[in-house]
């Protein structure tokens, strides 16, 4: 499967997903590997195994 970035156009052929912890709440998401622009997957609070918001609403330009 190709990968596009929407914000640069480079196509990848695989993604490594990432994972940041921010207090309770576990954070995965995968970067473009020419820009670094993020694309969030999933964003959960562990200690009650579920979603802890909706993609787009968290600010992930902090990682």
């Amino acid at each position: 499967m190709e990968i596009k970035c929407d914000h640069c156009g480079v196509v990848a052929e695989t993604i490594m997903p990432e994972t940041v912890k921010d207090g309770e709440v576990e954070h995965t998401f995968f970067r473009c590997s020419d820009c670094g622009a993020v694309y969030p997957i999933s964003a959960t609070d562990n200690r009650r195994n579920r979603k802890k918001c909706d993609i787009g609403l968290c600010d992930y330009s902090l990682w």
